[in-house]
């Protein structure tokens, strides 16, 4: 990857770059990131495309609702960016598995592996142990949240979320 951004890099990024919370140098680390969204349906949908906007390197997508799946992947790749995608928990395993991601966004609630037992099953392994794992969910309270962190979550955030909001956590977790 280039260490300098093309002229239409620096147009599409401007903001992000001007920004205390990113500049050029966590710019350069997102276009370099590669992200796995777990239930991207719905809620997670302006995630994606906020990631995506923010210029991250390479977005995994795993939803159950094939639909916004599909449409979610054709949107993404037609902006130019490499997708993969899952269609549930044990199938985001094994994409994690692949895929190796810095960054995993996962929903708490979701087809076979929750999102809780994904993240348990990643720190099984040296691999998913360097992962940062991000867990969605709409659950606040304080016996979810301790139960998330003590599962091995790093990070925790409630629907619905701020974009900015994300993006700043993630950007703290590529720290």
């Amino acid at each position: 990857m280039s260490s300098t951004f093309s002229p239409d890099q620096l147009e599409r990024y401007a903001r992000h770059i001007v920004m205390r919370e990113i500049g050029g140098p966590g710019q350069k680390r997102l276009r370099g990131a590669r992200v796995l969204v777990i239930g991207a349906g719905g809620l997670g949908a302006p995630a994606l495309a906020y990631l995506a906007a923010a210029g991250v390197g390479r977005i995994g997508i795993v939803d159950d609702d094939i639909v916004s799946l599909k449409m979610l992947q054709r949107r993404l790749i037609h902006a130019g960016h490499r997708v993969t995608t899952a269609c549930d928990g044990d199938d985001a395993l094994r994409l994690s598995l692949q895929e190796c991601p810095q960054l995993v966004v996962a929903d708490w609630n979701m087809p076979g592996l929750d999102g809780l037992q994904l993240c348990q099953a990643l720190r099984k392994i040296a691999s998913g142990q360097r992962i940062y794992f991000l867990l969605v969910t709409g659950t606040d309270d304080e016996e979810s949240v301790v139960k998330a962190f003590e599962f091995g979550v790093d990070d925790y955030i409630t629907k619905p979320f701020n974009p900015r909001i994300l993006l700043a956590r993630i950007n703290a977790g590529r720290r």
